[in-house]
C-alpha cells in the first residue's frame, strides 16, 4: 500500500541533499528531521563506496550516535522485505534496497558486522587518532579517560600553591594573583580549574607564544578597533537633519556646566563643532551626548534642568533641546546605540589591569604544564588532551602526517551531526581531515545542525563558526546551504505562534562577529493538525508566594488534562531544578504518578548516604562522623544511648575521639568498638547490634586494599543486610548507580580525597518514580531532542542563573580579509567594581 499524502513543500530540498556528489551545509530547525536526513543520506552513500569504512559520521553524543545506527541497521533490515505501509519507512526503502544490493555483491555483511558503520562521538574519534600514533600525538602510552576530570584540576592547583614558598619569579605571580582574589584558595581552585577544561581554546588562540608587549599592542589595537566599530554604526544613525543642531545643544550644555561647576560627561563637548568620529578617541565626546540626550535608564529624555546643561532662565535653549528630543524619539535604534556607548571601556589597559593580565597568562601557563605531569603520573587524561592529541596526530594542513595521509586515502565521506555547537577546536579537526578536498573530485563534507539553538557553549561552541562555515567554506571545499523549513513534530497553533513570537526576538540577519543568528520561520506538514496552541496562565498577586501559587495551578491543569487526554503525554520542564520543589510536593497531594529524570541527586537519597557512610567509615578508621552514622543506619540501628557511651571517655564525658587533647582517649569509634569492656556497657540490643555487624565490617577493613573499594564496600552492604532495609527496586538501582561510581573514582582500593565522594556523586540522579503513564518532570536543557504532546514551562518569570564569572574574558571578532581580532580582559579583585573591559565583553 503506497500513501498519497502530499510530499512536504521542502521535499526537493531533501532530495538534493541526497546528491553523493556534492557537498552541503543544511539548516535543520528542530521538528525538520534532520536525524532522517542524515540516515537517508548516510544510507546514500552506502550504495555509492567500495567499502563501508570510506564514510564517518560523527555526532556529539553516544545518545545520537546509537540513534542513528540503530536507524540505519533497521533501514537494512526492511530492506529485506516488502515496501513498507509506513510513509516514512517508504521513502528510506528504496535506499535501503539498492545499499542490500551492494552489500549482497561485496559481501560486507553489514547486519552481521554492524561496526563497520563508523558512527562514532566526536570524543570517541579524537580517542582514536590519538592512539593511531602515540608518540607523535604527544599522548604516550594510552591514557584513560578520567570520570572525574575535577580531581586532575584540583590537583594541579594545590601543586601550584604548594610552590609558593619557593622564592622564584613563577611564587611571585601567583602570590599577587591569589592576593587578587582575596587570598581566596577555594576561588583560585574553582576559577581556574574551569581555565583548564578549556585549555584547548587558550592553546588555540596561541596566547602562550606572545611576549608580553607585543600581545598588549595586539589587544589595545583590536580594542580601539571594536569601540570605533560601535561609534560607527551610531554615528550612522544620527539623522543628518539633527546633526548640527546636537552638536550646538550639546556643546552649550558644557559650557554652562563648567561655568557652575557641575562635573559630568557633558563637559567633554566644551569645544565641540561638528559630530564626533568614530575612533576610540571620541569615544568621551559620544559620552557626553549620549548623557545629554538620555535618562540613566537609556531612553529619551522627558525634560531638562541645570543639572543637564540649562538653567532656568534659558527657555529659547531648553525649548530648542525638547524640539530636538522629540524628533530624536522616531529613532530608537539611536537611543540604543548611544546608551551602549557608555557602557565602552578606554582603549587602554591600565597597569593594574595589565599586570592582573599578565599574571593570569603566566598562571594558566604553568597550570597547563603541570596538568599535563599530573595526567602522565596518573594515568588519566580529560577529553580535552584527547582533542589536542588527534589534531598533533594529524599534523598541519600544509604538512600532513603519515596518519593524515593514510584517512585522507581511506575516508571519502565525511556527515557532521550538530553543527552549530562545534567549537573552534573541532572544526580545526575537520579541516585537517578534509586537507586537500576539493570541489568536484568525489569526497564530500556534510554539516546539519540549527544556529538558532547553539547550547553548547560550555563546550567552547560558537555558532559563528557555522555561519562562517556556510559563507567561506572550509579550506577549498564550498558548501552549498540548503535549509528545511517543514516541522513534522507540532501542530499548526503552536508553529504560528513560533514563527510571529521569535520573527521579532532574533535578528533579521546573521552576524558571525556576535554569534547572532537570524529566525528562520518553519511550515507545518500537511497532516498536521489545528488544534492546540500555546496558553499562559498568569500568576497575579503575591509575589513571595508565586511559586507555591504556581504548583497549585499546575496541579489542577495536569488533573484536568489527565481526564480530557488520558493517553497524552505531558512534560513538566523548568530552567531549573529548585524551580520543581513545590510541583512535585503538589502532584503527590493529587496523587499524579510522575518521573523526576535527572531531578533529585542520588546523594540525598537516604540509602545512598547510608552507603557514602559506610564508604568513609571504611577508608578512615578516624573518621568519626562516618562511623557514628554507620551504627545509626538501618542495618545496625544502635540507640542515641548506645551511642552516647561509645563516644565518651571513661570519665563519662563526651570526647572528640583523635581530635581530644586527652592522650588516653585518643581512640576511635572503631577501637571501641572491638573493645569488649566498652562494648559490654552497652545495652542488650546494643551488644547484640555490635556483635552482628562488627565481623562483617572487620571483613571489609581488611579487606580492601586486596579486592578494591568497590566490592568491598559492597559486599559488606549485602553482609549487613543493606538490601534488606530497601523500600522499593527503584532504590535498589540507585544503590547500583553508586557503586559502579564508586568503581570509577576509586584508586587503588582508596579514595584520593574521601572529603570530595559527595561532590563526586553531583552528576548522579535518583532514578525517581515510573509508570506506563507518567508525567515527566525535566529540565529544559535535559528535554533537547524529547517529543511530547503537551508541555507545561512554569517559573518563567525567574529567568536563568548567570555563568559564574571567569577568570578571564575573550572574545574574537572575525574581520574581512585580516585574521581575527582578539579582546581580552582580567576578572577583577576580589570585592571591586567590575573591570571596564570586562563588564563591556561580558
Amino acid at each position: 500500500m503506497t500513501d498519497h499524502s502530499p510530499q512536504p513543500v521542502d521535499h526537493a530540498v531533501r532530495e538534493q541533499a541526497l546528491d553523493p556528489s556534492r557537498s552541503y551545509i543544511v539548516e535543520a530547525p528542530a521538528g525538520s528531521g534532520k536525524t532522517e536526513l542524515l540516515t537517508r543520506r548516510y544510507l546514500r552513500l552506502l550504495a555509492c563506496v567500495r567499502a563501508p569504512e570510506e564514510i564517518l559520521a560523527i555526532t556529539f553524543t553516544r545518545k545520537a550516535a546509537a540513534e542513528m545506527r540503530t536507524r540505519v541497521l533497521k533501514a537494512l533490515s526492511l530492506a529485506n522485505g516488502p515496501l513498507p505501509e509506513d510513509p516514512m519507512h517508504q521513502a528510506i526503502w528504496p535506499l535501503a534496497c539498492a545499499v542490500r544490493d551492494v552489500d549482497a555483491k561485496q559481501g560486507w555483511h553489514l547486519l552481521s558486522h554492524p561496526a563497520r558503520l563508523r558512527i562514532m562521538t566526536i570524543d570517541a574519534l579524537n580517542s582514536s587518532l590519538a592512539k593511531q600514533l602515540p608518540i607523535l600525538s604527544g599522548a604516550g602510552a594510552s591514557l584513560s579517560i578520567a570520570r572525574d576530570t575535577r580531581s586532575l584540576y584540583a590537583e594541579v592547583v594545590l601543586r601550584l600553591v604548594e610552590h609558593l614558598g619557593h622564592r622564584d619569579t613563577a611564587a611571585e605571580t601567583l602570590g599577587r594573583l591569589l592576593r587578587h582574589l582575596d587570598n581566596q584558595y577555594t576561588v583560585l581552585e574553582a576559577l581556574l580549574s574551569k581555565e583548564l577544561a578549556r585549555r584547548e581554546y587558550w592553546l588555540d588562540l596561541g596566547l602562550m607564544r606572545f611576549d608580553m608587549p607585543a600581545l598588549r599592542q595586539r589587544l589595545e589595537s583590536a580594542l580601539a578597533n571594536a569601540i570605533a566599530d560601535e561609534l560607527d554604526a551610531l554615528r550612522q544613525l544620527v539623522p543628518s537633519d539633527a546633526q548640527q543642531e546636537i552638536v550646538s545643544l550639546v556643546s552649550h550644555a558644557a559650557v554652562v556646566l563648567n561655568s557652575l561647576g557641575v562635573e559630568s560627561p557633558i563637559v567633554a563637548c566644551d569645544r565641540l563643532t561638528e559630530l564626533p568620529g568614530a575612533s576610540s578617541d571620541a569615544l568621551p565626546l559620544w559620552q557626553g551626548i549620549a548623557d545629554l540626550l538620555l535618562t540613566k535608564q537609556g531612553e529619551w529624555r522627558k525634560q531638562v534642568n541645570k543639572n543637564s546643561g540649562f538653567p532656568p532662565n534659558d527657555n529659547l535653549a531648553k525649548q530648542r533641546m525638547m524640539e530636538l528630543l522629540q524628533s530624536l524619539s522616531a529613532v530608537p535604534e539611536l537611543a540604543e546605540a548611544l546608551d551602549l556607548s557608555r557602557q565602552l571601556p578606554k582603549a587602554k589597559y591600565t597597569n593594574a589591569q595589565w599586570q592582573t593580565l599578565s599574571d593570569l597568562l603566566d598562571v594558566l601557563k604553568l597550570s597547563i604544564a603541570e596538568l599535563e605531569v599530573v595526567m602522565r603520573e596518573r594515568g588519566e587524561a580529560d577529553y580535552v588532551a584527547n582533542a589536542i592529541a588527534a589534531r598533533r596526530a594529524l599534523g598541519t594542513v600544509l604538512e600532513p602526517t603519515d596518519l593524515a595521509m593514510r584517512v585522507d586515502y581511506r575516508l571519502q565521506h565525511l556527515l557532521v551531526d550538530e553543527f552549530q555547537d562545534t567549537s573552534r577546536g573541532q572544526v580545526e579537526l575537520l579541516a585537517l581531515l578534509t586537507a586537500g578536498w576539493s570541489d568536484g573530485d568525489g569526497r564530500t563534507l556534510f554539516c546539519v545542525g540549527d544556529p538558532m539553538q547553539s547550547i553548547y557553549r560550555f563546550r567552547h561552541a560558537d555558532v559563528g563558526l557555522f555561519l562562517n562555515l556556510k559563507r567561506l567554506g572550509l579550506n577549498q571545499l564550498r558548501l552549498t546551504p540548503l535549509r528545511l523549513t517543514v516541522n513534522f513534530r507540532a501542530e499548526r497553533p503552536v508553529l504560528d505562534w513560533v514563527n510571529k513570537t521569535f520573527s521579532t526576538t532574533l535578528p533579521k540577519h546573521d552576524d558571525p562577529e556576535r554569534g547572532a543568528v537570524a529566525f528562520t520561520a518553519s511550515e507545518a506538514h500537511a497532516r498536521a493538525a489545528d488544534e492546540g496552541g500555546v496558553f499562559v496562565h498568569a500568576i497575579i498577586g503575591d509575589k513571595a508566594h508565586a511559586r507555591e501559587t504556581e504548583a497549585k495551578q499546575i496541579g489542577v491543569l495536569v488533573s484536568q488534562l489527565r481526564s480530557q487526554k488520558p493517553d497524552a503525554r505531558i512534560a513538566i520542564l523548568v530552567l531549573n531544578r529548585l524551580h520543581l520543589q513545590w510541583i512535585i510536593r503538589e502532584l503527590h497531594g493529587c496523587g499524579i504518578v510522575f518521573r523526576a529524570v535527572d531531578i533529585d541527586p542520588l546523594a540525598h537519597r537516604p540509602a545512598i548516604q547510608d552507603l557514602i557512610a559506610l564508604t568513609r567509615a571504611v577508608v578512615h578508621l578516624a573518621d568519626r562522623t562516618a562511623w557514628l552514622a554507620v551504627l545509626r543506619a538501618p542495618w545496625c540501628g544502635l540507640s542515641l544511648r548506645d551511642l552516647h557511651v561509645l563516644g565518651t571517655s571513661e570519665s563519662g564525658a563526651y570526647d572528640e575521639g583523635e581530635n581530644s587533647d586527652n592522650d588516653d582517649v585518643k581512640e576511635t569509634l572503631w577501637e571501641r568498638c572491638n573493645d569488649l569492656v566498652r562494648v559490654q556497657r552497652l545495652s542488650n540490643e546494643g551488644r547484640q547490634c555490635i556483635a552482628r555487624v562488627i565481623p562483617s565490617l572487620r571483613t571489609a577493613v581488611l579487606n580492601r586494599a586486596r579486592i578494591g573499594l568497590r566490592d568491598c564496600v559492597e559486599r559488606a552492604w549485602h553482609a549487613l543486610g543493606g538490601p534488606a532495609t530497601l523500600t522499593d527496586a527503584m532504590s535498589l538501582q540507585d544503590c547500583a548507580a553508586y557503586f559502579e561510581r564508586l568503581e570509577e573514582i576509586e584508586r587503588n582500593g582508596d579514595l584520593e580525597d574521601v572529603a570530595r565522594l559527595e561532590e563526586q556523586l553531583r552528576d548522579l540522579y535518583a532514578t525517581g518514580n515510573s509508570g506506563s503513564n507518567s508525567v515527566e518532570l525535566m529540565t529544559i536543557h535535559r528535554a533537547k531532542g524529547l517529543e511530547f504532546d503537551i508541555v507545561i514551562l512554569p517559573a518563567l518569570d525567574s529567568g536563568a542563573r548567570g555563568e559564574e564569572s571567569p577568570l578571564v574574558r575573550a572574545q574574537e571578532l572575525p574581520r574581512v580579509g585580516d585574521a581575527s581580532a582578539l579582546l581580552l580582559a582580567p576578572i577583577a579583585a576580589r570585592g571591586d567594581d567590575k573591570d571596564s573591559i570586562y563588564a563591556w565583553l561580558e
